[in-house]
Order: C-alpha cells, then sequence, then structure tokens
C-alpha cells in the first residue's frame, strides 16, 4: 500500500479503518455490507465468489503476485506463506526428521498435481464449499489459480525473494532492525540442480528424465539406497 498508493495499510492509519476476524468470516463481512473490501482466502469465499456476491480487485490476482511483479519485481518466486521453521540446533541434530517430513509433505504435493479436481470433490469442506455447482467453480479455480507451491524444497529463487522480503519487514518497521535474519535449506535445491545438469538428455534419444525422477525420489526418501536396502548414506 505503502510503496504503490503512499497508503498506510495499519490499525491506527489514518488511511483506512482495519477490521480483524477470523479468515474464515471476511467474505462474510463484506456481503453483509459491514465492510467495503476484504483480504481473504479463495477457499473460505468460494461461494461468494462462485455467485458474484463477491467480486475480486485486481482481476483475481493474489496478493503474494502484486507484490513480487510490482514492489519486489522478482516474478520468478512468490513471498513463502506457511512454511516450516525450526531451530537451527534441532534441525542439524535431526536430519533423518527433517528429511522424513519434507518428502511425505512432497508426495502430497505430487498427488495435488496429479488429482486436483479429485480431492476438490471428495474433500469439499476443505475448500468450504457444498454441491455440485461450487465444486466444480472450485475445480476450474484451482486449474487457473493454484496457490498451491510447486514443490516444498525452497530453491535459490526463493530464498532470494523472501531475504528481500525480511529486509523491507524491516525497512517498514514491522521485524525490529536487530532480528535475525532466516537461513534456508538450499541442500536439495542444489542437489536437484546438479542432477539435472548431469542428466540433462542427449542427442541418442536415451530417456534420462526417467532416471532423473527416480534419483529425485530416492533423495527424498530417507535411508533408501539405489537397491532399496537401508543405508546410512
Amino acid at each position: 500500500a505503502r510503496e504503490l498508493y503512499g497508503m498506510e495499510l495499519k490499525d491506527g492509519g489514518q488511511d483506512f479503518r482495519l477490521e480483524f476476524a477470523n479468515s474464515t468470516i471476511v467474505a462474510d463481512l463484506v456481503v453483509r455490507g459491514q465492510v467495503d473490501a476484504c483480504i481473504c482466502l479463495p477457499d473460505a469465499s468460494a461461494s461468494y465468489l462462485q455467485t458474484g456476491d463477491l467480486k475480486p480487485l485486481y482481476d483475481g490476482r493474489s496478493a503474494a503476485d502484486i507484490y513480487s511483479t510490482e514492489v519486489a519485481e522478482v516474478a520468478s518466486a512468490l513471498p513463502l506463506d506457511e512454511v516450516f521453521v525450526v531451530d537451527r540446533n534441532w534441525f542439524e541434530e535431526n536430519p533423518r526428521s527433517v528429511d522424513f517430513l519434507l518428502s511425505l509433505w512432497e508426495e502430497a504435493l505430487k498427488e495435488w498435481k496429479l488429482h486436483k479436481a479429485r480431492i476438490v470433490a471428495n474433500y469439499p469442506t476443505l475448500f468450504s464449499i457444498e454441491g455440485d455447482e461450487q465444486i466444480a467453480w472450485m475445480i476450474d479455480y484451482v486449474d487457473e489459480n493454484d496457490w498451491i507451491v510447486p514443490s516444498i524444497y525452497v530453491s535459490k529463487e526463493d530464498e532470494a525473494t523472501n531475504s528481500d522480503i525480511f529486509s523491507r519487514m524491516q525497512a517498514a518497521g514491522i521485524a525490529a532492525p536487530d532480528a535475525v535474519k532466516p537461513e534456508f535449506d538450499l541442500s536439495f535445491a542444489s542437489e536437484i540442480a546438479a542432477l539435472e545438469s548431469i542428466l540433462k538428455p542427449d542427442s541418442s534419444g536415451s530417456d534420462t528424465g526417467g532416471d532423473l525422477g527416480r534419483l529425485s525420489d530416492r533423495m527424498s526418501t530417507p535411508g533408501q539406497g539405489t537397491d532399496g536396502q537401508s543405508t546410512d548414506e
């Protein structure tokens, strides 16, 4: 708000009167006329978006997209939300637990990519929708505006984007000037980049893509060797 419009979006500011409420009901406040606009989650306001009672601003673009392209000017990566954060000492002392949790989450992301429509249809309550019309609307929405990250692992672009965001938070007074800058684990991203470089398809037409997929799966599964036997490597 400050960088694009010279306005303050803050509690007690002069430009807006903010109302704070649970994210699941802010769309209801708009529809009932209690507030003029909301910052809301698509799956918490799908019923109103589907009927047209709630009209999206900025052509439906997300706050993260607007921030990345018009403020930070790094469209290659979006601000991370709902991330796993742990103490560094615990992280270094429990590598197998970290690997297991991330590989499990990565498997869930793969299932989402392959079966979005089925997941939406089977679990409509998770998207705050009901009935065939709302289910169909949400299926179309996630095809066009999928807000789920492509991978659970942090890339170098993610690190650059979110390090920039942290600096901006300090400049805006949201984070303390002496706050410790978060560290990002890029080990998986580096290993995948190296594998992609080694296993690029050659002119002979050999299928190295399958090899890359198998190696990627093995890397994200703790304690598995190439023969499927347990290993400490």
